[in-house]
């Protein structure tokens, strides 16, 4: 299979967005996947996605907090990659104007990168821990990933479930919400097109590389309806445990799985 590392490492004075969307030096923290919260009751998810497809992820900001049952602990750590620096994501304009719902600006974190410099969505997971500050579990998804009703209560509840079948706490979830425990028939076939994963080949390096096409759902495996080809959600004190793999940057198309 083709697995995903992440490896924790000390590293110099980094520059990025706080939750004020000022632009600090911080140079006495240490990123770590393993930190801990002062109230491990309060179950947070940090996550993790770039800027790779869409400038500024209108969509995603807007869907990721509008249907999350507890917004208030769902916090974002998005890597931009464009030369353009955007001051505050156009999305927050209606999502925070809208007293109803919940204002995501408090909970946003954002990180700048070049491009250049960065080959895919697996690198940028990678340097997003540098404005991880200590939630208890880790989402990594693509920034056009579309989200269910209620998705963070349906996450850990599935992952509470998997570990009580496992008997064990080491446990990754690997494969988005199956669609039939979501959405109703007249929902799915309302859908049109999906992403799914069709082919694979080997590219001049020797390694595997997997594409995605846009399929009718019709003809879409029925347990794949997101349009992400790429998904994870583990507790966050795993990811320490597993070493970035070097070979990364040979898989653009296959390196976001």
């Amino acid at each position: 299979g083709i697995v995903w590392y992440l490896h924790v490492e000390t590293k110099s004075a980094q520059t990025y967005e706080d939750n004020s969307m000022q632009s600090v030096q911080e140079s006495s923290v240490q990123p770590s996947w393993t930190s801990h919260e002062e109230q491990p009751s309060r179950k947070t998810i940090f996550v993790s996605f770039s800027s790779v497809y869409e400038a500024d992820c209108v969509s995603l900001l807007e869907n990721l907090y509008q249907t999350a049952k507890n917004p208030e602990n769902v916090f974002v750590g998005a890597v931009c990659l464009f030369d353009e620096v955007v001051a505050e994501p156009k999305s927050w304009n209606t999502v925070c104007q809208n007293s109803t719902q919940f204002c995501p600006r408090p909970n946003v974190r954002r990180k700048f990168e070049s491009l250049g410099m960065v080959s895919g969505p697996s690198d940028a997971h990678f340097l997003s821990r540098e404005i991880y500050r200590g939630e208890s579990y880790v989402l990594l998804v693509h920034e056009n990933t579309v989200f269910v009703s209620g998705w963070d209560f349906l996450l850990l509840d599935r992952h509470q479930r998997a570990m009580t079948i496992a008997k064990h706490h080491q446990v990754i979830l690997s494969h988005p919400i199956p669609r039939w425990l979501v959405y109703s028939q007249k929902e799915i076939d309302s859908f049109g097109k999906v992403g799914i994963w069709n082919h694979a080949t080997m590219n001049d390096f020797g390694y595997l590389e997997v594409y995605d096409e846009l399929s009718w759902q019709a003809e879409a495996p029925f347990e794949h309806y997101y349009s992400s080809d790429m998904f994870l959600f583990a507790p966050a004190h795993l990811l320490g445990q597993v070493q970035r793999d070097p070979n990364i940057k040979f898989l653009y198309n296959g390196g976001d799985l």
